[in-house]
């Protein structure tokens, strides 16, 4: 029993496992094998299932009585109703970990103790925001793969109650772990800065061609340690994309001064869709077989991958230093696919072929323009149209049907439409509001430029922004057919329809189709710019109605994407941040923060 001043009839009440997954399982384990009631919960209901199936097949063999005490929840706050301890254990993500702490404080008893499984994240990092009185409950209970590793490491937030820590140092040894407390917060506590160092070297073994996994364990075994596993079959069980996040997390937070590890597990593993033991491809051991794999997902196949362009402007010496980051949907930064580019602008995936498509500005107001393509992982990268032909290419759309390109050249004031490989290449719309055709166009006709587009097929129609001059308040959005009416050019034509006028800033747009909703970006003055807007259409993609400011406060917004299928807006803006939120604009989330400077995006 534990002795403390803690008044809590623990063993009445349940423990709350938060994240289902390789350690989450494990960590609810412990708990129900010395007989706790355990309620387990995960946004994967998955997960959930293979969570009370680990625990099903592993408590019978202690006393089959003890599932009993087990129940899965797909909803967190029927999870933790009445329980006196929480251990969260999703992936390590800062901004998730923040948001469900907020979350846990409202619905977890007010009594209850918040702990955090996280090993690169502090928990004073986590429960920043909360009350004081939430965070004097607060810790990392740092678990090292149990039950074959019965060690935790326990820290305070720098404000938890000392007779907690006492209580929650004696319940450790009621489970049969052994604790360690750390006297002093630090990233990555005390084990695992030993072993950061090991992983570090053993993982620039393996990207310098040195040693394969299987002969450094074999290695390890014989002159280390023999009855435990070597440092590669643990990398593999904990899963490449854990390593890395905590071995990024370490770089940013110890101010270490190298990523080459972090980019050789994403380039090696992550992108490749081997997360390690816990996947049917494996890691950086083969699968064993006869035992049961969640599904792997490489990059290339994986409809939840922001594909996110810097252009690092004003960040770096020259404008030649642009990239292609790859992101997950709980903003991961899994790396960079494609670097050193000319102030890169928009990007747009095709699944079909699995190629990205990208457009580089060059210098404003310069015919050197460019577009390029690659494939997923980055590599095989060909140039669609080279530079000196286009001025300022900015938003571009694939028809991935007909594998046509479309996109937006901003000082030329036109909307051009080429093949994937760069032929064909054709005026659509010109000069919406008549005026100069030449490459480069004066600043004082900034009104006219063509920004940003969207193209739908279904609709037939090509949707386009003009900015304006910098907080200007004299952005439009028009439309257009995707066909140039017959004995009309480009220039000629006459059917471009204003649909919106004296707008802030419009930028980067795309489009519902099923529902004929227009959406895009302002990066203008508020109270209507910086913020994420949509536009209700006829069936014929006119007759625009219920202009909707959704989102708001954001720091010059420029990219946008579309999930209808996860019913998702997903934003970027130049102040280094990914944003999602609901089609209606609700429970808006930062999903990512760096120095980035984000422009387009998409879905890979």
């Amino acid at each position: 029993m534990a002795e403390s001043g803690i008044a809590l009839a623990y063993r009445d009440r349940p423990v709350a496992i938060i994240g289902c997954g390789v350690m989450g399982r494990r960590i609810a384990l412990i708990w129900a094998q010395s007989g706790f009631k355990v309620s387990v919960f995960d946004k994967n209901c998955g997960q959930v299932e293979g969570s009370l199936g680990f625990l099903k097949e592993n408590l019978t063999v202690i006393n089959t009585k003890l599932i009993r005490n087990v129940c899965g929840f797909h909803d967190l706050r029927a999870c933790v109703k009445g329980c006196w301890l929480v251990i969260e254990a999703i992936p390590e993500h800062l901004e998730s970990k923040i948001e469900l702490f907020g979350e846990l404080e409202q619905y977890a008893p007010h009594d209850a103790i918040i702990a955090t499984n996280s090993s690169s994240y502090r928990s004073s990092l986590i429960a920043g925001a909360l009350l004081p009185t939430t965070r004097s409950r607060t810790l990392n209970t740092h678990y090292h793969m149990p039950p074959v590793r019965v060690i935790v490491e326990l820290i305070s937030c720098g404000h938890t109650n000392e007779e907690m820590m006492i209580f929650m140092e004696a319940c450790q040894k009621e489970v049969h772990i052994i604790p360690y407390i750390v006297r002093q917060e630090s990233t990555g506590f005390i084990l695992n800065r030993v072993w950061a160092a090991i992983k570090r070297e053993v993982l620039t073994m393996l990207a310098d061609g040195v040693s394969t996994p299987t002969e450094i364990d074999e290695i390890w075994g014989s002159v280390i340690e023999s009855t435990r596993p070597g440092p590669c079959r643990v990398m593999d069980e904990t899963g490449p994309d854990t390593v890395a996040a905590i071995e990024q997390n370490s770089i940013n937070e110890r101010g270490l001064f190298s990523i080459d590890t972090v980019n050789f597990l994403r380039e090696s593993y992550i992108f490749r869709g081997k997360s390690g033991s816990k996947c049917e491809i494996g890691g950086l051991y083969s699968p064993s077989p006869g035992v049961p794999k969640q599904p792997s997902y490489p990059l290339r196949w994986d409809p939840a991958i922001i594909l996110a362009i810097d252009n690092a402007a004003g960040r770096v010496k020259t404008l030649k230093e642009g990239r292609i980051l790859a992101f997950n949907m709980m903003g991961m930064n899994l790396g960079a696919l494609v670097v050193d580019q000319f102030l890169p602008d928009g990007v747009d995936v095709d699944r079909s072929t699995g190629r990205i498509f990208w457009t580089c500005m060059g210098k404003p107001g310069k015919p050197d323009g460019a577009i390029y393509s690659a494939n997923l992982d980055g590599t095989d990268i060909n140039t669609v149209l080279p530079d000196g032909g286009i001025s300022t290419p900015k938003q571009l759309c694939l028809d991935s049907i007909n594998r046509q390109i479309y996109f937006s050249n901003r000082e030329g004031k036109r909307i051009y439409r080429c093949d994937y490989s760069g032929s064909q290449l054709k005026a659509l719309v010109e000069n919406c509001n008549g005026g100069e055709d030449t490459a480069a166009i004066p600043h004082s006709r900034a009104v006219d430029w063509c920004v940003s587009l969207a193209v739908s097929l279904k609709l037939e129609k090509i949707f386009l922004s003009q900015k304006g001059p910098p907080k200007g308040g004299m952005g439009r959005i028009f439309s257009a057919g995707l066909k140039i009416p017959p004995g009309e050019t480009a220039i000629t034509r006459k059917d471009p329809e204003c649909l919106l006028y004296d707008l802030p800033e419009p930028i980067h747009l795309d489009v519902d189709e099923e529902n004929c909703i227009l959406y895009w970006t302002d990066r203008g003055e508020m109270p209507l710019g910086n913020s994420v807007n949509c536009l209700s259409l006829d069936r014929r993609g006119t007759t625009p109605s219920n202009h909707t400011v959704l989102v708001r406060n954001l720091h010059e917004a420029i990219g946008l994407a579309l999930n209808i299928s996860g019913g998702l807006i997903l934003f970027a803006d130049s102040g280094g941040r990914l944003y999602s939120s609901n089609l209606d604009g609700t429970n808006k989330k930062v999903i990512y923060s760096g120095e980035e400077n984000f422009t387009g995006i998409a879905l890979a």
